[in-house]
């Protein structure tokens, strides 16, 4: 654990480098380092964090990219998608202690950031109850998928 640490500190200190912006992705690689420990060790209490902050720090490089508007809708829908990727990653590796809670906030953060990508009102984001079908699909073939290992 001590050699991913420190081999992960050296890598970002030799990015700081090459990139001069690189502090934007700091809640990134902290993120990520905390789920390569979560994979090592299968701790449900490594996944929790790392999942959210990989989620922030994903919504945070791409904030860059989007503007007005879009810079928050992207930043929901990572912060969501780190949400999401909890219970995702817990059903892939059958934790005893995943359940369905991350799928609530994931779901709001979901809607919210669709409704700011769209730039709509209510009844233009309400249109888009597809998206809804298409997830709801998704979590039962992954439930699907994890009750046949």
């Amino acid at each position: 654990m001590a050699g991913l640490v420190i081999a992960g500190i050296g890598l970002f200190f030799l990015a700081g480098q090459l990139e001069p912006d690189i502090g934007r992705f700091v809640t990134l690689f902290i993120g990520l380092a905390l789920l390569a420990v979560f994979v090592i060790r299968r701790e449900y209490g490594f996944l929790v964090p790392g999942s959210i902050l990989t989620g922030v720090g994903i919504g945070i490089a791409l904030d860059s990219a989007a503007s007005g508007d879009a810079e928050s809708g992207v930043m929901m829908l990572a912060l969501a998608g780190g949400f999401l990727g909890i219970w995702v990653l817990g059903s892939i590796y059958r934790l005893p202690q995943n359940h369905w809670w991350p799928l609530i906030p994931g779901g709001i953060l979901t809607l919210i950031g669709l409704v700011q990508l769209t730039s709509t009102d209510l009844a233009g984001a309400l249109s888009l109850w597809p998206v809804i079908l298409v997830v709801i699909g998704a979590l039962v073939l992954g439930q699907a998928i994890t009750r046949r290992r």
